[in-house]
């Protein structure tokens, strides 16, 4: 009985300082430059020990950089760290990072990491007709074209109170238990898309600051595939979903007789457009962001998230810019 009793408190005293128990001191060196790759002096550099097992006990250091754009925090971690930086006239920037890794035979070993942080400078934000927060927009309609007002944010006439098609959606497919073929076919009517990397360097801008104006970088339809089917018991799937892009958008062109552009809106759209068909007939669409610019001819997309024009934005605002 004794035994058993010593036991229970060895066991509770192991839950009780368990995250401390493997924890060991790391040093993480963090440089801190803007886009252009210039040192960015005096921001304010904070790291967050999470400890394993407890999402809520970390231990939290901070510094500035130096004229090097240089700064070093110390503290007891055990799995990752996480890097937040902000700085006046900068968008802030955050990104996790693993405090192991693997050797030539696969065995995890601890490092101190260094870590490049990139802040972006704020230029010119502007109000913008925004929404985020993940959108999802069931499809109204398949097998045929239906229209997506981005101004208004809803379906056109008859299927919602939007006047014009800035996205035309068009699905078709077959679905079944066994088998996924279906096509999803995304254009602009004559605007269009423009493809970019979104910045992965942990900054809430994701893309650059402006469109690009010259319609010739723009194409005219996005085409979109999913493939599943069961083969021997064995699932083989394939997507033309890609990871880290979004688009500029060209909007309600106008040209003249000569085919030169003479009036455009511009946009973005962060993350590649997903679809999701359903056995019971029904398609979703998603991606996570939209962005529009109401000013004509102005190829500006640096988002002021408090100066959101589209209605309610309160409750579906983006949380990056």
């Amino acid at each position: 009985m004794k035994n058993r009793l010593l036991k229970a408190y060895a066991f509770c005293f192991l839950l009780c300082c368990g995250t401390s128990l493997f924890a060991r001191e790391f040093a993480v060196s963090v440089v801190v430059t803007d886009q252009d790759g210039t040192a960015v002096e005096g921001a304010a550099v904070k790291a967050s020990f999470v400890f394993f097992g407890s999402s809520s006990k970390s231990v939290r250091v901070e510094g500035r950089s130096d004229s090097g754009g240089y700064v070093t925090l110390r503290a007891k971690g055990e799995t990752q760290v996480s890097i937040f930086v902000k700085k006046e006239g900068y968008y802030p920037s955050a990104k996790p990072v693993n405090l192991y890794e693997s050797d030539e035979n696969g065995y995890s070993k601890p490092k101190n990491p260094h870590v490049d942080i990139v802040l972006n400078k704020i230029k010119n934000p502007i109000p913008m007709i925004a929404r985020g927060d993940d959108v999802q927009l069931l499809l109204p309609v398949l097998n045929e074209p239906v229209g997506y007002d981005l101004f208004v944010d809803d379906w056109v006439v008859p299927y919602g109170e939007g006047k014009m098609s800035d996205l035309l959606f068009q699905y078709s497919g077959k679905v079944d238990r066994t088998e996924v073929d279906a096509n999803l076919f995304v254009s602009m009517g004559n605007g269009g898309f423009s493809r970019f990397s979104m910045n992965d360097d942990g900054s809430v801008l994701k893309s650059g600051y402006r469109a690009p104006p010259d319609p010739s970088e723009y194409e005219d339809r996005l085409v979109h595939r999913i493939k599943r089917s069961v083969v021997d018991e064995v699932l083989l799937s394939e997507s033309t979903y890609q990871e880290g892009i979004g688009y500029y958008l060209l909007l309600r062109p106008v040209y003249d007789s000569d085919g030169n552009l003479k009036e455009a809106y511009y946009g973005k759209l962060y993350d590649d457009i997903r679809f999701q068909p359903t056995i019971n007939g029904k398609c979703a669409v998603k991606f996570s962001a939209f962005y529009v610019n109401p000013i004509k001819n102005d190829t500006n997309v640096e988002f002021d998230p408090k100066r959101n024009l589209l209605q309610s934005s309160a409750e579906n605002s983006p949380d990056r810019i």
